[in-house]
């Protein structure tokens, strides 16, 4: 009945990249061009928002001021699928 459940001295640990990567026996030279991937990817992410222009928000008018037909402001980082902190 208990299927799929942990049991009750079972407990989650957080471990590194590294060690999740010797645990699958993932080699060094593969984890090192993933990470070198990712910093290119964040890298290109910071270059494509700089060029983006920015979203002002209502600009202290308040949200109701603004008709819907006139609110074509750039999307959000949230409208964009970006998390605030890679986004820095």
């Amino acid at each position: 009945m208990n299927r799929g459940r942990p049991s009750e001295n079972a407990s989650i640990e957080a471990i590194t990249q590294s060690q999740a990567a010797e645990l699958l026996n993932v080699s060094r030279p593969c984890m090192q061009r993933a990470k070198s991937v990712k910093l290119q990817a964040e890298r290109k992410l910071g270059e494509m928002l700089k060029a983006t222009p920015k979203n002002t928000g209502a600009k202290g008018i308040g949200p109701i001021a603004v008709p819907d037909e006139n609110r074509n402001q750039p999307p959000t980082l949230a409208d964009l699928g970006i998390d605030k902190k890679v986004s820095q």
